[in-house]
């Protein structure tokens, strides 16, 4: 499936655990190519966690925060104060679609 991310259309594909893509992580989010990569073996409260988790990288690398590893307590707290709504609405649509 694909979602907009700000502007971005993003690819979200539900990959097996095996595929070397993913490294053995839970996902990834590939900036160059703008895909989320998701292992379709994981449950539905963890499927959520890692789609918000790759979801906030895209979003960061979109902000130029890709490689960005000075973020302090205040930059944390305006980015979640900011950004949460967003994230959780657009899960909630993809969750919907991937059930």
């Amino acid at each position: 499936m694909k979602t907009d991310i700000y502007g971005y259309i993003y690819k979200i594909k539900l990959i097996d655990k095996n595929d070397e893509r993913i490294k053995g992580n839970d996902g990834i989010c590939m900036h160059n190519d703008l895909t989320i990569l998701l292992r379709k073996d994981l449950n539905f409260t963890m499927l959520e966690c890692v789609l918000r988790h790759e979801i906030t990288h895209a979003i960061l690398c979109l902000q130029g925060r890709c490689y960005h590893n000075k973020f302090t307590q205040e930059d944390l707290c305006e980015f979640v104060a900011f950004q949460s709504p967003y994230i959780c609405k657009k899960v909630n649509k993809i969750i919907e679609v991937l059930k």
